[in-house]
């Protein structure tokens, strides 16, 4: 199940963590006890920097986030660290700059290094939004390559 609001800016979240730790986070609690109980994983998306609620949302009971904005100061690897692979994660490389404005070559090393960061397991490769007609067709393909050919050591 996907379940979503966009709950922070690049710096940070919208709402004060006190304001989402009375109000919003027992909410999405509930949501996700009940389609835990029905055997739903529950996939949360919020763009923004989320890393300052990130214990909240995990003890929500989130089993995934997405997209993993690394422009916003979201970091595959500390949430690697910090979670294990408690959480699935999608996303992380960036649409903004890197994918419209970098080269093929930078595009494959952000990818493989979101891969070697997330450990290979319960990680989806993937852009921080929508890929959009102003991204170059060799950067969409660069990254569809290393997805199909990237094998972890």
């Amino acid at each position: 199940m996907l379940t979503y609001t966009d709950i922070a800016y690049k710096n940070g979240p919208i709402f004060s963590p006190t304001f989402l730790r009375k109000e919003f986070f027992p909410r999405l609690k509930r949501l996700n006890d009940t389609y835990h109980e029905a055997g739903v994983k529950c996939l949360f998306h919020s763009d923004g920097n989320l890393m300052p609620i990130m214990d909240d949302l995990v003890a929500a009971g989130i089993d995934g986030i997405n997209p993993m904005e690394v422009i916003a100061g979201m970091s595959i690897k500390e949430v690697r660290q910090r979670y294990g692979h408690k959480i699935f994660i999608t996303g992380g490389i960036d649409v903004s700059q890197l994918m419209a404005f970098g080269t093929p070559e930078e595009v494959r090393q952000a990818c493989v290094q979101a891969i070697e960061y997330a450990g290979g397991i319960g990680y989806f490769l993937g852009s921080t939004t929508e890929l959009h007609p102003d991204i170059p067709a060799e950067n969409i393909l660069a990254m569809v390559e290393v997805a199909h050919t990237y094998k972890i050591g």
